[in-house]
């Protein structure tokens, strides 16, 4: 299974960089206030979404955490560049669906792939220390905005983190998930 969470955060770090050179391409010089990877409760599915500084700025009069709020950003690339590790995904799944006793490890796995791969593309510079990176559901489970909120502070630098973590009003559950360790 680690090769696999490999061949899928490879694959994950290919399509980002993509993603990322084509939302540059399109936004020019307005820089990247966030971008995220995104999925469903079984961690299946995968697409990006962005949004640049100007954009949460048109937004932020009537909205002022819009640019931490990940389901409601409108700018992307192409999300074709993501069907190579969604068809790995999907491949995998099938070999293993007769082992449920393993879905809940393979989900974390493949979500911890996401994980890994922004925190790559992180620290080799295809995003700056500004952008604000997350990992989550479009309309997550509470275990998987669990999974969510301790990616943040993975993918993020600590400023970053708390500014997201108190816009979305999780500052209790960062504090509770270190304590308990999970």
């Amino acid at each position: 299974m680690i090769e696999f969470n490999e061949k899928i955060k490879s694959l994950l770090v290919s399509a980002i960089k993509k993603t990322k050179a084509e939302i540059d391409k399109k936004y020019g010089k307005d820089k990247l206030f966030g971008y995220a990877l995104c999925t469903d409760d079984t961690v299946m599915t995968i697409y990006h979404i962005a949004c640049t500084v100007s954009w949460v700025k048109e937004r932020a009069k009537e909205d002022k955490y819009i640019g931490y709020i990940s389901v409601e950003w409108e700018q992307a690339g192409n999300d074709s560049h993501f069907d190579q590790a969604y068809q790995e995904i999907i491949q995998n799944y099938e070999r293993h669906a007769d082992h449920h006793d393993k879905f809940e490890r393979n989900r974390n796995m493949r979500f911890e792939a996401m994980v890994q791969a922004l925190k790559q593309c992180r620290e080799t510079f295809i995003f700056d220390q500004e952008t604000h990176l997350s990992v989550g559901s479009t309309d997550p489970s509470e275990y998987l905005e669990f999974l969510a909120i301790r990616a943040i502070d993975r993918i993020n630098s600590a400023e970053l983190a708390n500014q997201l973590a108190k816009a979305l009003n999780i500052e209790h559950y960062r504090s509770q998930y270190s304590k308990t360790g999970k």
